[in-house]
């Protein structure tokens, strides 16, 4: 798998991760500039970890990632009163099967 990659929203050129800082274990500061010479534009920002979408196999007591809404099921899609399907399916030209 590769490494994430960033466009420089000037001139939309990759962005190379200059310096990074780990803060917390979730948690980078990070420092990015652009590839394109003549843009050379540089950048702050930060790297946050908010989810787990699978359980790690090794415990870990002291780091607690929380479990992905949609993961846990606590994240349902919103039915209008008296309907029995998302409203998105809604869109005109869409035929029901039966």
């Amino acid at each position: 798998m590769g490494a994430m990659a960033m466009k420089c929203p000037c001139c939309r050129e990759k962005l190379r991760n200059r310096t990074t800082k780990e803060e917390v274990p979730c948690f980078k500061n990070i420092w990015l500039e652009c590839t394109n010479f003549e843009c050379g534009a540089t950048f702050a920002g930060h790297q946050v970890i908010v989810h787990q979408l699978r359980p790690s196999g090794l415990a870990n007591p002291f780091m607690q990632v929380p479990m992905a809404p949609t993961v846990t099921g606590k994240l349902k899609p919103k039915i209008p009163q008296g309907t029995t399907k998302p409203a998105l399916l809604d869109k005109p030209g869409l035929e029901q099967r039966p």
